[in-house]
């Protein structure tokens, strides 16, 4: 892959083998970095440094292809605002490093007011958490489960390039906590954002939730859940041999069916 001008770059999964084609919540759960860089590519770096950006991500962004993969340094006070407007449904906060400000006689001074943004559609910032429950429930964060944790939870692992910066970014209906393991001067850590961020993101939210995550993600009108098929993705109607719960904007579910074929009605 390269961009005009750029050297060939050539992304690699960290086990070292290529997965073929893989439906995108596979890729997130696994964090296959082929099928991601492919995804982008597709879909556009340009708007991928769009839509980061709306999320509320202000450090400067290359619009490169290893974009996909984290090639940007960006601060932990960015990522929380980013995960946040999903876990908000699309609408971004505004960032407030204090509570209230109170007088020496601890009556609270007016200050000025923050208003949260819509950035997102309530369906795609859904679609997003969706599959970042599932990095939680099956993939590169399910220890998450493993320690005993419940509720909805949602996050995503990253490990940079020799290990020199461990992440997990998490949230639940009420809080969003990232977790970042590396040191000033850059050099490698030999810890994955599994085995080093995500430890200590479990052990915090432990303590702060009691081991039990309240309230839900909401599904949005405009999102829709139906049975699909796991090799092909098709509509999963009766007689079709394997099945799983997938969640679409409405409007956008698969056409073809699983068997081939049937003529399902609008």
């Amino acid at each position: 892959i390269a961009s005009p001008g750029a050297p060939l770059w050539q992304p690699a999964n960290y086990d070292k083998e290529f997965h073929g084609s893989v439906p995108v919540r596979e890729a997130l759960e696994r964090s296959l970095n082929v099928a991601t860089a492919r995804l982008a590519q597709q879909v556009g770096i340009r708007r991928v440094v769009d839509v980061a950006q709306r999320l509320g991500i202000e450090s400067p962004l290359p619009a490169v292809p290893s974009l996909a993969l984290g090639a940007a340094d960006v601060t932990p006070i960015e990522m929380a605002r980013a995960y946040a407007t999903l876990a908000a449904g699309g609408v971004r906060p505004p960032l407030r490093t204090y509570e209230d400000i109170v007088d020496l006689a601890g009556q609270t001074l007016p200050g000025r007011e923050a208003t949260p943004e819509r950035v997102l559609d309530p369906g795609t910032a859904h679609l997003a958490t969706s599959l970042l429950e599932g990095v939680v429930d099956r993939g590169t964060a399910r220890s998450v489960r493993g320690a005993g944790l419940t509720g909805p939870i949602a996050g995503k692992t990253g490990t940079t390039d020799e290990e020199k910066d461990a992440w997990f970014v998490g949230f639940t209906p009420e809080l969003v906590v990232v977790a970042w393991v590396g040191f000033d001067e850059p050099r490698k850590t030999g810890l994955t954002g599994a085995s080093g961020a995500l430890p200590i993101w479990i052990r915090f939210l432990r303590d702060a939730t009691g081991g039990e995550v309240r309230g839900e993600f909401p599904l949005p009108p405009e999102v829709i859940e139906v049975d699909v098929d796991p090799a092909s993705g098709a509509l999963a109607l009766e007689g079709c041999p394997s099945r799983r719960s997938e969640r679409f904007i409405l409007g956008t579910e698969p056409t073809r069916t699983c068997p081939e074929g049937v003529v399902v009605a609008a």
